[in-house]
């Protein structure tokens, strides 16, 4: 079975994961229904949880759905799972 997640802009660095996914299974980033690329997964990430699609360096801003979601507390690469062990929430007003 083919891993799967979700990009819903271009420009986001982290897709939503569609499924279970284990250290080391390669998961299909798609958008708008169609393949976007292939990545890598370096953790465990549970469905529904974020995947980072780019390299994210410590205290960038990081980006979903075209939004701001968080900072960054430290570097995030491609294929880590994005939570609360690696991003802070931010307030933009």
């Amino acid at each position: 079975m083919t891993k799967r997640a979700l990009l819903m802009r271009e420009n986001d660095d982290v897709a939503t994961v569609l499924d279970y996914i284990c250290t080391g299974d390669s998961v299909q980033i798609l958008m708008d229904g169609k393949s976007h690329n292939e990545i890598k997964v370096i953790d465990e990430i549970d469905c529904y949880h974020k995947i980072a699609v780019r390299k994210i360096k410590k205290g960038e801003e990081v980006f979903k759905y075209g939004e701001i979601i968080g900072r960054a507390t430290q570097d995030i690469s491609i294929g880590e799972h994005v939570h609360i062990n690696n991003l802070e929430s931010v307030m933009v007003v």
